[in-house]
């Protein structure tokens, strides 16, 4: 009899419209989500009895709402039950920040026994059309099927496709949408095909330790590229790592014509002078040195000291906060971001 751990964070899948707005109720949407899968098992091809051990966090979120401080609670909540008592975890959060903790969780439980899955709705659970109960029942079909372990998203996006996503390289839905994508295409498997199981085995056979523990207040600073971004207005203080964004060609603006020209405060440059003096890193994503790169780039990487990592600015993000937190500093941080800890690098 499969026995789950059902990890109620919050978001619009545990959330009912009234009459002003969306609101929290999770009590009400544990009774309804399960109740509707043991209802409806059959439609997912499980014909034995689940089990599910329901565990609410006391920092319930909307997921927009999400800080650093929640994120570890919720992991240290997922840690502090004896997880080889279980046959799959499922973690219900919201879509808004859905990439980012399932990135953190990915570099948290980078070598965990079972399998972990967020799962998360474009609309509350008893509203039409919502792909929530769906994307519940999938993950428990998931874990009843024996995928293997490691950290997951599950998600139905308006395609009607239900795909599964590797947790380290989920991407935010980008604006006016609610569907999901990934950084790597094989890293978003559709549920279904014959291959899934096997994919997701050679990726659990990929994964390193990684000792998360919170021993540094430390944070990392994540900037978006624009134009007209002008470096001087940012505050250093208590920044551990730098997480710079790039335009969809990996690029980087650096603001002068030649290696030899002097540049103003709106280059990249410039602010590595400033980080360099501080000894903060900065990481640039997603990017890569290749032939086809343009020479803004290697500008920044040969004359600035930035690092160029290819994987997406949430999981560069999040692996850097993880490594931060946990007194990461020196050399000590760049070969680690360097490093792959849970297939978090595109690949592609």
């Amino acid at each position: 009899m499969p026995k789950i751990l059902a990890v109620y964070t919050g978001g619009t899948i545990c959330s009912f419209e009234t009459k002003k707005c969306r609101s929290l109720d999770i009590t009400r949407a544990k009774r309804l989500i399960e109740s509707r899968f043991l209802e409806n098992k059959g439609e997912f091809d499980i014909t034995e009895e689940v089990v599910f051990i329901d565990s609410v966090v006391d920092k319930q979120t909307l997921s927009e709402n999400m800080t650093i401080e929640k994120l570890c609670f919720i992991a240290e909540h997922i840690r502090s039950f004896e997880l080889n008592q279980y046959d799959g975890i499922i973690v219900l959060h919201g879509t808004d920040t859905l990439a980012y903790t399932a990135s953190f969780l990915s570099f948290v439980f980078s070598e965990i026994d079972i399998p972990l899955i967020l799962v998360s709705g474009h609309k509350p659970p008893n509203e039409a059309g919502t792909n929530a109960n769906e994307n519940f029942g999938t993950a428990v079909k998931l874990i009843v099927e024996g995928i293997a372990p490691n950290v997951y998203a599950v998600y139905k996006n308006t395609d009607g496709k239900m795909w599964l996503h590797l947790g380290a390289t989920l991407m935010q839905c980008p604006n006016f949408s609610d569907d999901f994508d990934n950084a790597s295409e094989d890293k978003k498997m559709l549920v279904g095909d014959y291959d899934l199981y096997e994919k997701c085995r050679k990726f659990s056979h990929n994964r390193k330790h990684f000792d998360f523990e919170v021993k540094s207040r430390k944070k990392v600073l994540k900037i978006s590229p624009y134009t007209g971004l002008d470096y001087e207005n940012i505050n250093l203080e208590n920044v551990g790592a730098v997480i710079h964004g790039t335009y969809h060609s990996g690029t980087v603006c650096v603001e002068r014509m030649s290696r030899n020209d002097n540049y103003s405060s709106q280059s990249l440059l410039w602010f590595a002078d400033r980080c360099r003096e501080k000894n903060i890193p900065i990481f640039i994503a997603p990017t890569k040195l290749s032939k086809e790169q343009y020479s803004s780039v290697y500008d920044a990487v040969e004359n600035g000291g930035v690092i160029p990592l290819d994987m997406s600015t949430e999981t560069a993000y999040v692996k850097a906060l993880s490594g931060v937190m946990s007194g990461l500093f020196g050399e000590e941080l760049p070969a680690f971001m360097t490093s792959e800890i849970n297939n978090e690098f595109k690949y592609d």
